[in-house]
């Protein structure tokens, strides 16, 4: 009988799949606004051999400084891009983002370097990540996206006393994964001008798997 005949909980396809969770610094959104409508706060790339398929993708945003009277609102977006070569890594956390396997037993990990200590069977396709410090990412090669047509939006909410927060998740329609092919990747962007006393920290959570 052929593997894929046998539905056993834990092994099928879906149970090879990552998460990628990455939550930046306190964001000084006063670093921001220099570039607020290519302002990368967040980043994924696909450095190969395979396709990765992205079956959900969360974004959100919690207040730490307050905003000032006034401040119209917080607003981040997420975009595929192409031409994926380098990862925006000047303005990361000092500590890059990991993707941790659903399932350990049985398949290879996504690490963004080949790991020496693996003989048997080393991992095929990896995945690099990054996620800002306390300013917007910059160093970064790829095809830049049209920034007026983002996958998906994190609108934040008002709440009182200037604090925004905000929380969403996507997910591709009719249950077909967005792929990522070699040097494609996605990548989030803060999109609204901000004052300069607000700050905050940025989340993501990935769900990615070998296609």
């Amino acid at each position: 009988m052929a593997e894929n005949s046998v539905i056993e909980v834990g092994r099928c396809v879906y149970a090879k799949s990552h998460l990628i969770g990455a939550r930046s610094d306190a964001l000084a959104f006063s670093a921001l606004n220099a570039g607020f409508t290519t302002g990368v706060v967040g980043a994924l790339r696909n450095i190969g051999p395979e396709e990765l398929n992205v079956d959900s993708v969360e974004m959100g945003f919690l207040t730490v400084v307050a905003a000032t009277a006034g401040f119209t609102g917080v607003a981040f977006s997420m975009y595929k891009v192409t031409g994926f070569t380098v990862l925006p890594a000047t303005g990361a956390r000092a500590t890059a983002p990991v993707p941790i396997r659903k399932r350990t037993g049985d398949h290879p990990r996504l690490i963004p370097a080949p790991d020496p200590t693996i003989i048997v069977n080393p991992p095929a396709t990896f995945a690099s990540v990054s996620i800002s410090g306390a300013a917007v990412l910059t160093g970064g090669t790829f095809v830049a996206p049209n920034f007026d047509d983002p996958m998906a939006q994190l609108i934040c909410e008002a709440g009182a006393n200037g604090v925004f927060t905000g929380l969403k998740k996507y997910e591709p329609r009719n249950g077909i994964p967005w792929a990522l092919a070699p040097d494609e990747g996605l990548i989030f962007a803060n999109q609204q001008a901000l004052p300069t006393s607000l700050t905050g920290r940025f989340s993501f959570g990935i769900d990615v798997r070998l296609a």
